[in-house]
């Protein structure tokens, strides 16, 4: 049994083992932050853009701005900025993501090794998935996230 290899035969595997699972939690929980972080940042963008684009669309306002030039440049600079920098804090939450799993996997041979459980099989992955191919469905959207961040954008200057 892998317990009783930890406790009785190598008591220095159980320290190690604690840091190993310590470390796996950790990387669990960056993950599941990240991931979240990453959809409220769209979310908050996208609304952000939403209001920008309703200002513009008001009547009275298409009136002033087509006026004032220089506020039709603002509300299409203030709705750039505010895509480039949700798109900035989706990839920087990507990044951490991968570098969690990265982390991770480095990890799961140890316990392999040492202790005789294989986190792989225990998931149901047959091989080591690469870190940037487990949330492949998720950035295949990343074109059309950063385009649906864009169109208000675009249309507050038409």
């Amino acid at each position: 049994m892998p317990q009783d290899l930890v406790t009785t035969d190598h008591p220095q595997l159980k320290d190690q083992l604690t840091v190993i699972l310590s470390s796996l939690d950790d990387a669990r929980r960056l993950i599941e932050a990240g991931k979240v972080r990453r959809w409220q940042v769209f979310n908050r963008a996208v609304e952000l853009n939403l209001v920008v684009f309703s200002v513009v669309a008001l009547r009275d306002a298409q009136s002033l701005l087509l006026t004032n030039h220089w506020l039709l440049f603002l509300t299409w600079a203030a709705s750039a900025f505010n895509m480039a920098f949700a798109c900035s804090l989706i990839d920087h939450y990507d990044r951490r993501v991968k570098k969690s799993r990265d982390r991770a996997n480095y990890l799961y041979p140890w316990l392999h090794a040492k202790i005789g459980i294989d986190p792989l099989a225990t998931m149901g992955e047959p091989n080591n998935i690469p870190s940037d191919q487990k949330d492949v469905v998720e950035n295949r959207y990343s074109t059309l996230r950063y385009g649906s961040l864009l169109q208000p954008s675009i249309a507050s200057v038409w």
